[in-house]
This record gives C-alpha cells, sequence and structure tokens, in this order.
C-alpha cells in the first residue's frame, strides 16, 4: 500500500511554515545523531511496505500442535524536498515464530 501527499505550504515574512514546504532545512536528516545546527524539519511524503510469509503446521499430535512460522517485511519512507536534499529511508525486518498449541 502507498499513500503520497502533495504539498501545501507558505510563508510569511521568510518564515517557512505548511506541510512539505521548500524552505524547511533538512540537512541533518541523513546523518545519524546529527548535531543541533543541522536541522531535520522533514515532512514524510511517502509511506510503502510490503511483507511476505508462511506458517508450517509440522506437528499435530494428540500433546498439541507444534508450528513454525517466518515473515520478511520492507518498509520505504520518504520526505519531501527541502534545502538541504530529499530525506529518505528504508528497512528490512524479518521474524521467526515456534509456537506450540496444547491440545483442549
Amino acid at each position: 500500500m502507498e499513500n503520497i501527499l502533495s504539498r501545501s505550504s507558505y510563508n510569511v515574512n521568510g518564515t517557512p511554515y505548511g506541510y512539505g514546504n521548500i524552505g524547511y532545512n533538512v540537512s541533518g536528516c541523513q546523518i545519524e545523531n546529527a548535531p543541533s545546527a543541522m536541522a531535520c524539519n522533514a515532512n514524510i511524503r511517502r509511506v510503502s511496505q510490503g511483507t511476505i510469509g508462511f506458517w508450517w503446521r509440522y506437528f499435530q499430535g494428540d500433546y498439541g500442535t507444534l508450528s513454525f512460522g517466518a515473515q520478511f517485511s520492507h518498509t520505504d519512507v520518504a520526505g519531501f524536498s527541502g534545502y538541504g536534499g530529499t530525506p529518505h529511508t528504508d528497512d528490512n525486518m524479518a521474524f521467526l515464530s515456534l509456537r506450540y498449541l496444547p491440545f483442549q
């Protein structure tokens, strides 16, 4: 699923306001633990995510059920461009699960 937003910005006496204003300082957004002089005033423009996974029930008997599952997810986030560039990040996540469901 992807949702892309549009800019809605304005300037009052040289001060940027609104959503996605091109005058926002985003020079520190690409630097982890950036000093306070390098601001990150980014607004998120787009978030997209995809995921895939499965469950496998590999034992089912008199004492219950044992299942194994795995999932992979990729998330991509992009901000509006501003003074200093266009902030962007992504994240890959992997999950493993082992579940025991007792017989009832």
